[in-house]
């Protein structure tokens, strides 16, 4: 106060004119601090507002002060009193959305609903809404995490850090064996089998898991494929993959018993604390290999607690049972291969980027993908909920699927071409100039995400009634479009080439998935369930 009282009053050698220029400086600046906290506790109080009446919409609009208070701490230049003025604003309109119940726009959330309504009833839109309000939560804690890796690392030391979280993913990716699909299909059939679920979830996660990525690390760096100034980094995946793996799996668990509610809990927290472990290593100072260990600390926790949660609801033992293991397979076999691939066609282009142009261009190009993940969301959530209901309802399963379809396709529409508006000045105040490249990148790849979370809602109907085998070659002729135009494209276009190889890549999938969701669209085969009197004899029977 003293400093800024002698820049005005005092003899500081400024002009008069500079002098009162200070002034409407401070003064706008208190003004933007006010606004803030005005629009704080007014987002606050709607938010609870929100909660009471379950309006997940406005729940949503009114979470985003609060992300935008995120922002404006860890991006450290937007400037105080537009961005203040903007939470104020958006909590204005939070507001006239509390209030327009008869308005135009009440009447378009209403359509909305009652379309999503339409395909999947009332108790589907509930429990989307419910998970879509935690996925926002998640997207805030994804972008506190990528803006402080990106803030605090660098374009170089991000572009490694990224790289050791994509080899994790693949190698999640690959040593889940199908779990996740076949955990949710038969908890739902019978809840007894949540013991033994869970045992072998944590079995597969340590040994498949943890010995995938010994075994995949020691390749890489005895053949030299990924050169890094740091190669020890890669140890890191170790520690990763099993606490992610067991995540993945432990939570499909939650949604195959109904517990959707604490399914969402969970995700949050444990999405929030990773953020907040990666925020800390920032503020520590730590480099990538700090960033690294706060996040397999961050995730070994998550996934330690939900086994405790887990094993005391189904009260068994943590012994690996191969009955019901075997049992599965069938089903689990052709849901990995088609997820396997799907996650080759979305990282593969990773590893050719950093081929060809290194860590920087990584860098640039995992802000982008990171984006697209975000606005990915949406179509996953309703994927999430849609599932297990087309299991269910046989004579309705196409018409919910065309339905939720089209829903979903022209809110991704919107939600891409905001975004791509958008780019530019988003990527500029939230990860710094150093990645303006990254707009650019993310403009090429909008078109895929929004094909891409479509053709998820035709690959449900798709996992309903059995993943046909047709869908693995569907998405192995995605595979090979991807890696073509990857290779075309990206020695020439660097991150822009990658990102629009895959965007061609997700619309042609797009064609080849709805396609052949329409050839089976007359199909009202229902999976075998199994028997609560003889279970494991109908678990060897399989899915067909």
């Amino acid at each position: 106060m003293r400093s800024r009282l002698t820049t005005l009053f005092g003899s500081s050698g400024l002009s008069v004119g500079e002098r009162v220029r200070f002034a409407l400086l401070e003064l706008s600046a208190l003004e933007g601090r006010l606004a803030a906290f005005v629009g704080f506790l007014v987002a606050g109080l709607l938010f609870l507002v929100a909660v009471r009446r379950r309006n997940s919409v406005l729940a949503l609009v009114a979470a985003v002060p609060v992300y935008q208070w995120l922002m404006n701490s860890f991006t450290f230049e937007l400037p105080s009193y537009s961005s203040n003025v903007y939470v104020f604003l958006v909590a204005s309109v939070a507001l006239a959305l509390a209030s327009a119940r008869g308005g135009t726009l009440g009447r378009s959330v209403a359509v909305a609903r009652a379309a999503m309504g339409s395909a999947t009833g009332s108790d589907f839109v509930r429990k989307v809404g419910q998970t879509l309000t935690v996925r926002f939560l998640q997207v805030a804690s994804a972008f506190v995490g990528t803006v402080a890796t990106a803030r605090f690392l660098g374009p170089d030391a991000r572009g490694d850090y990224f790289l050791v979280v994509t080899l994790t993913l693949v190698i999640v990716q690959f040593a889940n064996l199908g779990l996740q699909s076949s955990n949710t299909y038969y908890v739902a059939g019978d809840r007894r089998l949540l013991a033994p679920l869970v045992a072998n979830s944590a079995w597969v996660s340590l040994a498949v898991g943890g010995g995938g990525a010994v075994a995949a690390v020691t390749v890489l760096r005895e053949s030299h494929l990924v050169t890094m100034a740091d190669p020890s980094l890669l140890w890191f995946a170790v520690a990763l993959a099993p606490a992610i793996l067991f995540f993945a799996l432990a939570t499909n668990l939650l949604v195959g018993t109904l517990q959707v509610t604490l399914f969402n809990v969970v995700e949050a927290v444990s999405n929030i604390g990773v953020a907040l472990a990666l925020v800390g290593a920032g503020l520590a100072a730590f480099r990538a290999p700090g960033f690294l260990a706060m996040s397999a600390g961050a995730w070994s926790v998550a996934s330690a607690v939900l086994l405790v949660v887990l094993v005391r609801q189904g009260g068994g033992r943590l012994r690996f049972r191969m009955d019901v293991f075997a049992g599965g397979f069938r089903y689990a076999a052709k849901s990995y291969v088609v997820t396997a691939l799907g996650f080759l066609v979305l990282r593969s282009n990773v590893f050719v980027l950093h081929h060809y142009y290194g860590a920087r261009e990584l860098g640039f190009y995992s802000v982008a993908a990171q984006v697209g993940d975000a606005i990915a969301l949406l179509p996953a959530s309703v994927a999430l909920i849609l599932f297990p209901r087309l299991v269910q309802s046989a004579t309705a399963r196409w018409q919910s699927t065309v339905r939720s379809a089209i829903v979903v396709a022209a809110i991704l529409v919107v939600i891409c071409g905001v975004a791509a508006i958008a780019a530019e000045p988003f990527t500029r105040l939230a990860f710094g100039t150093a990645y303006i490249p990254a707009a650019a990148v993310l403009r090429l790849m909008l078109p895929g995400v929004a094909a891409l979370g479509t053709a998820t809602i035709f690959s449900q109907f798709l996992a309903s009634i059995g993943v046909p085998r047709t869908l693995v070659l569907v998405w192995l002729v995605a595979l090979g479009l991807v890696l073509g135009t990857g290779r075309l494209l990206v020695p020439h276009h660097a991150g822009a080439g990658a990102a629009a190889a895959l965007s061609l890549t997700y619309g042609v999938l797009l064609v080849l998935v709805a396609g052949l969701a329409y050839r089976h669209r007359h199909d009202r085969s229902e999976p075998q369930s199994p028997s609560s009197e003889k279970t494991e004899p109908a678990l060897q029977a399989g899915m067909e």
